[in-house]
């Protein structure tokens, strides 16, 4: 394996292992609610682009030749499912092509009067390493705390596992997880997924939200995006 995609490999191991996973969503099917202000496109302070696209438009524009003549079964419980689900195409800042971007289904709910957003890969990017070793990665949830900062400002934070490790360690939480390692043995090297039902993840965030936890928000995992365009206009430059 080259060096150089090592390093692209470990830089995304490192980035997913500071954030919780978990196999099931973070979101009960109550707790959806659509956020259309996310639509459009959105630049982080670092330069990345974050393309917000509403998945249905897609998936409808893909089926509209036959949408209100031919619907099947298969169609309509698709679209049922992700009426109220995203599609967001990440970007680096360098990169420009849509077709070079990280791609990930989110989901938007409300606990209280907080909105997060559920993320899990829709596609990876080619990491440049063999077909076998990207076919190791799995595909996990995450979740994300968002803040309306003005009309055109928001701020993403992940739920960071170092939180949730002190809360293991305090006997604080009893969310069922499995860890994961190359050896038993090898501690140092270790991580975890979250194996709890979705009901028991949104009980917990509930839980979570309204506790008195110390900076239960510090993250290193965060972003703090700028709308530069809407929807249509998005739409529009990626026909």
């Amino acid at each position: 394996m080259k060096f150089k995609h090592i390093l692209v490999l470990l830089t995304f191991i490192m980035f997913s292992s500071c954030i919780v996973k978990s196999l099931k969503p973070f979101y009960t099917q109550e707790a959806i609610e659509f956020q259309e202000n996310l639509l459009g496109k959105w630049e982080a302070s670092n330069g990345s682009k974050w393309l917000v696209f509403s998945i249905i438009d897609i998936y409808t524009e893909q089926k509209k030749d036959s949408l209100f003549n031919s619907l099947t079964q298969e169609d309509l419980k698709i679209y049922k499912e992700l009426k109220d689900a995203y599609l967001i195409g990440y970007l680096e800042k360098e990169q420009e092509n849509i077709e070079d971007a990280e791609t990930y289904m989110a989901v938007p709910f409300k606990i209280k009067d907080e909105v997060f957003i559920d993320f899990i890969p829709y596609d990876f990017v080619d990491l440049g390493t063999s077909d076998l070793l990207e076919n190791h990665l799995l595909k996990t949830h995450s979740v994300a705390k968002l803040e309306s900062l003005d009309n055109k400002k928001i701020k993403l934070t992940w739920l960071d596992s170092s939180r949730l490790n002190d809360l293991y360690k305090e006997s604080k939480v009893k969310l069922k997880r499995e860890i994961v390692s190359p050896t038993e043995s090898d501690s140092d090297n270790s991580d975890y997924v979250l194996s709890a039902s979705s009901e028991e993840l949104y009980q917990f965030l509930e839980k979570y939200v309204k506790s008195d936890i110390k900076n239960k928000w510090e993250s290193d995992t965060k972003f703090t995006l700028s709308k530069v365009s809407n929807y249509e206009t998005l739409k529009e430059s990626y026909k």
